[in-house]
């Protein structure tokens, strides 16, 4: 079977979208797929445990997290704390961690200051979640890129592992240089000091994970094919 997530509606006669923008196929379907039955099919957020080692996987279109993955993340997040694990792998997909913010989502709402200011608390929720754990280690594992937001999410854990390869954005450049959120200017000051961080903010460039080490954003380089589990 091929799952198909995420859809482009050349017509928005029907009001579910905006024309050229790819949203979830969910929501431009959702007419057509209200009276369909439920059934188990692609699950984008999973968890595994192997001894003292928990793993929560979730793979993100692109990276992003609109409110509602944003909150469904943070109950699987909540619910892996109830196991007696002494670690917490946080582990996204191939291609992406995360970038923060769905702004496809956020644009598609009829009102997108409204949704952005939800779906920037809820980044926020899980981010201090993240923060205020301390009965276990909790590590960010990279085998894609993450940016602006994303970025921050990840530097919420304990450790940062990642693979060659992976870029990093820790920046909001590309979001219309917001002043941002995801308590980064918690989070980066911690890891590269005060100066540090401004400059990083203001430079907006992309850095791979050599660089990324060297500043202390990344604690530890994984293997290349490192394994999914």
């Amino acid at each position: 079977a091929i799952w198909i997530g995420h859809v482009r509606e050349d017509d928005v006669g029907t009001g579910s979208g905006i024309a050229g923008l790819k949203l979830p196929a969910e929501r431009v379907f959702q007419a057509e797929s209200a009276a369909l039955p439920a059934a188990p099919g692609y699950a984008p957020i999973r968890y595994a445990e192997d001894g003292p080692v928990g793993v929560l996987r979730f793979e993100l279109y692109n990276g992003a997290l609109s409110t509602q993955r944003c909150q469904q993340l943070r109950a699987a997040y909540a619910r892996c704390l109830e196991r007696p694990t002494r670690v917490l792998v946080l582990a996204g997909g191939a291609d992406y961690w995360s970038t923060g913010i769905h702004l496809g989502l956020i644009e598609a709402q009829d009102s997108p200051a409204d949704e952005s200011w939800r779906n920037i608390n809820a980044i926020d929720d899980l981010t201090r979640d993240i923060v205020l754990t301390s009965d276990r280690l909790v590590i960010a594992a990279l085998r894609g890129g993450a940016g602006a937001g994303g970025v921050f999410l990840a530097l919420a854990a304990d450790e940062v592992w990642a693979v060659p390869g992976v870029v990093l954005n820790p920046h909001y450049k590309d979001m219309g240089n917001l002043y941002g959120s995801e308590y980064w200017t918690y989070l980066l000051p911690r890891r590269v000091g005060a100066q540090g961080a401004q400059r990083l903010m203001q430079r907006r460039l992309p850095m791979g994970v050599a660089e990324a080490r060297r500043l202390g954003l990344v604690d530890r380089l994984l293997p290349a094919e490192a394994p999914e589990s």
